[in-house]
């Protein structure tokens, strides 16, 4: 959790959604970072905000394509495990694998955690835009996926609706598509 002190201001960090990017550029507008044993506590947790002054606070996190993160994991289990020059996306043996690796965070959601306690939701797509609307103009590294080889589709610039196929996507959608349309993400 990072907070800016004067202006009432607070992010809560969650992983895979570029994060580290986020707190890294918010650090450089004056952001302060919880001490090390608090950093990963809920809002009222932190002791900075509290009940009676959680009107005085903006609050804001961020969120992810679930498309995309599932894409992420998907391709780098792909490199480890499939060498080759392109991957079979309709393959459903792979998205299974990548979510076993994550089973902790994938029952029903991958990115509500803090949705409860935001006032905003900053989407990973439009990163940079949402998060100046909140802090001004802002530095913010390029985020997004770095694939060490051709063949990923988003690197061919396929937008997320384009590169699934009909039973990946039912597949992902029987999983989370009550969080995706609450995150505001269609199909």
């Amino acid at each position: 959790m990072y907070y800016h002190p004067e202006r009432k201001l607070v992010y809560l960090a969650h992983g895979h959604t570029a994060s580290r990017s986020t707190s890294g550029a918010l650090k450089g507008q004056g952001f302060l970072k919880l001490p090390r044993e608090n950093h990963h506590a809920t809002l009222y947790e932190s002791g900075i905000v509290t009940k009676e002054n959680r009107e005085f606070w903006h609050t804001f996190t961020t969120v992810r394509n679930h498309f995309d993160w599932i894409l992420a994991q998907t391709w780098k289990i792909q490199i480890a495990t499939h060498p080759g020059p392109e991957i079979d996306w309709s393959d459903l043996s792979m998205w299974e694998s990548a979510l076993k690796r994550h089973n902790h965070i994938t029952e029903s959601h991958l990115f509500s955690r803090h949705v409860p306690d935001s006032d905003t939701l900053l989407h990973f797509e439009t990163l940079k835009k949402d998060l100046e609307l909140i802090v001004g103009p802002i530095r913010l590294p390029c985020v997004g996926l770095n694939p060490q080889r051709g063949g990923n589709p988003r690197k061919r610039g396929l937008e997320y609706r384009k590169y699934y196929t009909p039973k990946v996507r039912k597949w992902v959608e029987d999983r989370y598509g009550a969080e995706m349309e609450e995150l505001g993400y269609s199909w």
